[in-house]
């Protein structure tokens, strides 16, 4: 038999023990099967579900298929259940994406999934929809292959201030390869919302991170639904991360990598805007980017003079032309839900920044004193 993917949808609960190990058979003699999909109730016991693994993927022997994608859905899958799997999972050598979507798994499932991270290939979890708390994220994040993972999705868990803190803790160790991160959102009677002051916690992870490329947040910014206090807050902790104008250094550091949304976030301060916008750009390099954000948001401003003063006098027209020079960019920006920000920005020979560098610097003292 040849198959790329399988998908079983909704299998009997009481179906046979001795079908399950048929279809198990047949399964394992697809030699180029890539993908299996498991979807089916939450209703369904997790007894039931850990006979129905243990039969389609403990009793059936050697597996020859290269297996780069395994998706359970919507199965209530207790740690006896996941455990059942765990020999077929590190057995796949080409295994790269795990998926347990919806399973109600809580942190004895996330500490088992950490122990299989460390005999696998996998850098790509989806573990949607779940009840993951803090000390599942530690033992999740505690494996020593857990800094390779390049994507996690965590979205739909309980995500609170000891979660978010065990998420920044492991963004800021050295190594960690992660790409791609979506967390949220908080469950209280109140209603689903995300408190600043986390996220100013997990940007301070992210200001030495210079792998990960996409931050997803679902959720309003605070219980009332987004105050302006609360965007304002945010805004400045995000332009922190991202631009931070206090001084040539501080730019420089920024994170010029990173893309943020948040679902109740609606960016309106127009250096912040301009930031992600340059983030946002996969066709230029860090360094090209950092060049935008001196032009567009540095320059546009009553800057410090001094890094530039202090150059070698044959530098420092250089420095004028870099100030005035024209640059375009045109980027479309989605914000979830639903606002498109489609964005052209052009300055053609913007003379403010340099009027601010002549004012301000001492010329006398320039050219008399240095060469």
């Amino acid at each position: 038999a040849v198959s790329l993917r399988i998908d079983l949808y909704y299998l009997p609960t009481r179906m046979p023990t001795k079908s399950l190990r048929d279809m198990g058979s047949v399964i394992s003699r697809c030699k180029k099967l890539k993908s299996i999909r498991m979807i089916g109730h939450l209703f369904v016991r997790s007894n039931v579900i850990e006979d129905v693994l243990v039969s389609l993927f403990q009793a059936n022997g050697s597996y020859y298929f290269p297996l780069e994608h395994f998706s359970i859905c919507k199965y209530a899958l207790n740690a006896r259940g996941f455990e059942a799997i765990i020999p077929f999972l590190t057995s796949r050598g080409e295994l790269d994406c795990l998926s347990l979507e919806n399973c109600e798994i809580g942190d004895d499932v996330a500490g088992a999934i950490g122990v299989v991270l460390d005999q696998t290939c996998i850098d790509n979890i989806d573990l949607n929809g779940n009840q993951i708390s803090a000390r599942g994220l530690s033992n999740l994040f505690s494996g020593k292959n857990s800094i390779k993972l390049r994507s996690l999705n965590l979205q739909e868990n309980s995500i609170g201030k000891a979660e978010v803190d065990e998420i920044a803790r492991f963004l800021s160790k050295e190594g960690v390869a992660l790409q791609w991160i979506a967390i949220g959102k908080i469950r209280l009677i109140f209603g689903d919302y995300f408190d600043p002051d986390w996220m100013e916690v997990l940007f301070r992870s992210l200001k030495s991170n210079t792998s990960l490329k996409r931050l997803h947040i679902v959720g309003d910014i605070d219980r009332e639904g987004s105050t302006v206090e609360s965007v304002r807050q945010l805004t400045n902790a995000t332009m922190e991360l991202i631009c931070n104008k206090s001084s040539f250094g501080a730019l420089c550091e920024s994170n010029h990598t990173i893309e943020f949304t948040c679902t109740g976030f609606r960016p309106e301060h127009p250096s912040l805007l301009k930031a992600l916008i340059i983030n946002a750009k996969h066709d230029i390099s860090t360094t090209q980017k950092l060049r935008y954000k001196l032009r567009w948001i540095y320059f546009q401003q009553n800057f410090d003079v001094n890094p530039f003063y202090l150059m070698k006098v044959v530098w420092i027209p250089y420095v004028m032309e870099f100030m005035t020079i024209s640059m375009d960019c045109s980027k479309n920006i989605e914000f979830e839900p639903p606002r498109y920000v489609d964005v052209y920005m052009s300055k053609e020979g913007n003379l403010s920044g340099m009027y601010h560098f002549i004012r301000q610097c001492n010329w006398s003292d320039l050219f008399s004193s240095r060469s």
